[in-house]
């Protein structure tokens, strides 16, 4: 228990802390896995900095501009993929119309044709 508590306490591993979190910016869950140190003692030493309100508020700005342009991005690509399939869907019903409209149309044959058919019948 004594070698974890020095271990914590030393200087060195706050500095470190304070470093990761404020100049290279990664989050408390990176630094515990980097560090092996729990998640409480992190967020501790980082609230005690004076940076910690000017640097959370930084990070909050930072994160509504990125979940801004992903919204962007996926409302982009939800309206493209729905014009794609309204136009596959004309295109359907008008191959749709153009097969009706070749099916429904009476053939005349003449009598040749009829013959050329039905041989078996004659």
């Amino acid at each position: 228990m004594r070698k974890i508590k020095s271990k914590l306490d030393s200087k060195g591993t706050k500095d470190k802390i304070v470093e990761l979190f404020f100049e290279k910016h990664l989050r408390p869950t990176e630094i515990a896995k980097k560090l092996k140190i729990g998640m409480p003692y992190i967020t501790k030493i980082i609230q005690k900095d004076s940076r910690y309100i000017r640097e959370k508020e930084t990070r909050r700005l930072e994160n509504k501009e990125k979940n801004k342009t992903r919204k962007r991005i996926y409302a982009q690509n939800r309206r493209k993929k729905e014009k794609e399939e309204k136009q596959e869907y004309q295109k359907l019903l008008v191959q749709i119309n153009r097969d009706n409209e070749y099916l429904s149309t009476k053939k005349k044959e003449n009598d040749l044709q009829f013959v050329n058919c039905n041989r078996s019948a004659y």
